[in-house]
């Protein structure tokens, strides 16, 4: 059970924080290389809900960590695919909302292993 609410915790954070990045990115006033372009920031702000979905739906430990691991996998391969084919384009001017969302899809990959499952119940 402990495992359980440290995962939805987890995922209630990341979804939460996922929302409010790509919020702030779609603001007029956000600088420039902290922000792409809206399309992203609503992508984000849709990883973010799913994210938040993922916990009021997984009823179970390996409910949530198969859909945790699954989103985490997601965010990492569209950014692996994002960042090459902008490979030329990458820097200091990279956006900072695709480097936090890359960072997320490596987390949640990294706490669903760390986790592992439960033991088998006598």
């Amino acid at each position: 059970m402990r495992r359980y609410r440290l995962l939805r915790t987890y995922a209630l954070a990341v979804g939460l924080g996922l929302f409010v990045v790509g919020l702030v990115g779609l603001m007029p006033s956000t600088p420039a290389h902290l922000a792409p372009d809206a399309p992203a920031n609503l992508l984000h702000i849709g990883a973010g809900l799913l994210f938040d979905a993922g916990v009021w739906v997984a009823n179970d430990l390996s409910q949530l960590r198969t859909f945790e691991f699954g989103m985490g996998t997601l965010l990492v391969l569209g950014k692996l695919i994002i960042g090459a084919s902008h490979w030329p384009h990458l820097g200091p001017d990279t956006a900072l909302v695709e480097i936090i969302c890359f960072v997320v899809g490596v987390g949640s990959v990294l706490i669903t292993a760390l986790i592992g499952t439960p033991p088998p119940e006598d």
